[in-house]
């Protein structure tokens, strides 16, 4: 495991770049889920040095508004190696197409590769059934609420969705609003926004909610609403239409098949627009059970993780060259032998994130070194796990056996799958 690293090991990355020596001429590729920490840049300097193949998953860290957040900083990064490592990629991760003309005026040069999330059905069905949140929140009534399930977070959009809220409340008195996520400093402006026009106790703020409670929430939901200022590739998008729910999106939230598939609305980012949305299916329920079907039909046509797993396949291997290997009993576990990493990090600035596990199958050995855990927010699911996109969370998921143990603080990861 790696060991807990202070302020100049983080940046030194002594630890990393001695596992990684140690297991890198073994692998195949290398896929580093972020961009910004100094470990990636020592991770791919390693790679080109054993002439191992490296992909870089974006998530829309070099989208312009995040480049504008820290923007010194990110600049002066780029200058001083960074853009190197995104050029000697062997691929751009991109999560949709606009992410790929985002990034443009960088003038990157690595192959782009468009390959989005997925979610697993599995894990969805079978849906709680209707009713059940309204049953844990009787407060809400019969009342039809708009959903808004994630970070609340400035980013998010939390102010078009209440001025949006307060709005469409004026021509459906009986609309509510339900925000189910962690604060991350965003509750207190919508809380005074929507005081200020008298419909606070039409509002309704709570935690997190994990598994059944979060689907149950989407399930009695109008619809799930995101008016975003920038997203990577929502996985809350994702997981509101696979529980057939409807979805009213920003454009910035680049998915514009959403739109496209009669799967929900993307909208610009103007709280008219959104107010006209929601009412348009609060009045319509033949509209909003159409809208339904085709979201849930959507996610069973691409966006399953076992369609997303192939795709990654073909990205890793080159797509002549994918196979499947039948000495293993899990045929997605054995089409990624013999080696894969995955060198992954949570958000730079988050706290309380890390613990070392390992997961094993009777052919395979997936170790992850200071694996990102999502604390819950709350005592009782302080130890709530986040998920990992892509391959990784696919064989992460089928493996039979799951041992935790141990916790460090420190927001990195290894993965070896051999």
């Amino acid at each position: 495991a790696l060991p807990a690293q202070g302020k100049i090991g983080k940046v030194m990355q002594g630890a990393l770049k001695a596992k990684l020596r140690e297991i890198l001429p073994s692998v195949d590729a290398v896929h580093m889920h972020g961009v910004w920490e100094p470990m990636y840049m020592a991770a791919a300097r390693l790679c080109r040095e054993f002439k191992k193949p490296y992909f870089v998953i974006l998530n829309g860290m070099l989208h312009p508004w995040s480049l504008s957040q820290k923007k010194f900083k990110k600049q002066l990064m780029l200058s001083l190696g960074l853009r190197r490592m995104l050029n000697h990629a062997a691929g751009l991760h991109l999560g949709n197409s606009d992410e790929a003309k985002q990034i443009e005026p960088l003038g990157l040069t690595s192959k782009k590769i468009i390959l989005p999330n997925g979610v697993f059905l599995e894990e969805v069905d079978p849906l709680p059934s209707k009713g059940t949140f309204r049953a844990d929140h009787p407060e809400l009534e019969n009342d039809p609420y708009v959903l808004f399930l994630g970070r609340l977070h400035y980013k998010k959009g939390l102010d078009y969705l209440g001025q949006s809220f307060v709005m469409a409340q004026k021509r459906c008195p009986n609309l509510r609003l339900v925000v189910v996520g962690p604060d991350n400093g965003a509750r207190k402006e919508l809380m005074g926004m929507v005081a200020g026009h008298g419909v606070e106790d039409r509002v309704h703020v709570y935690g997190p909610k994990f598994g059944a409670r979060k689907y149950a929430a989407l399930v009695d939901s109008l619809c799930f609403c995101l008016p975003s200022r920038q997203e990577g590739f929502s996985v809350a998008v994702l997981e509101a239409m696979a529980s057939a729910t409807p979805v009213v999106i920003s454009d910035q939230c680049f998915f514009p098949e959403v739109a496209t598939s009669h799967a929900g609305h993307v909208l610009p980012l103007k709280s008219e627009a959104f107010s006209d949305a929601i009412c348009e299916l609060a009045a319509s329920e033949d509209k909003r059970l159409a809208m339904s079907k085709c979201a849930r039909e959507l996610i069973e046509k691409k966006y399953t993780w076992q369609e997303v797993a192939r795709q990654s396949l073909e990205m890793y291997r080159g797509k002549d060259r994918v196979h499947a290997v039948s000495h293993t009993r899990n045929p997605m576990i054995a089409a990624l032998i013999p080696a894969m990493i995955i060198v992954s990090c949570w958000h730079p600035g988050a706290r309380g994130f890390g613990s070392e596990f390992s997961i094993q199958d009777d052919d395979s050995q997936m170790v992850m070194l200071d694996r990102q855990i999502r604390q819950a927010h709350t005592k009782r699911r302080r130890r709530q796990q986040n998920g990992v996109a892509g391959v990784a969370q696919l064989v992460e998921h089928q493996l039979p056996k799951l041992n935790v143990a141990g916790s460090n603080p420190v927001t990195r990861s290894v993965w070896k799958l051999a």
